[in-house]
């Protein structure tokens, strides 16, 4: 017998906030982020992003944000 697991995809909440950092989103105040979206950040001037600007709602949970560094 072969059992087929149907997972349900979990929106995630508000994505995470970055120090001296803001999410490009054209949706400001949204009460939740399908499962698969992903955003980016821009760091402020004067400072900039640490790796991949983005993060990614998997399953309820956000991927590590990046980090604006001076």
């Amino acid at each position: 017998m072969i059992f087929i697991l149907h997972l349900e995809k979990i929106p995630c909440s508000q994505p995470p906030q970055i120090e001296h950092g803001t999410i490009n989103s054209s949706r400001s105040s949204q009460e939740s982020y399908a499962h698969g979206t992903k955003l980016s950040y821009t760091c402020e001037g004067g400072f900039r992003i640490s790796e991949e600007n983005e993060t990614t709602c998997y399953m309820g949970k956000w991927s590590s944000p990046p980090q604006c560094e001076g």
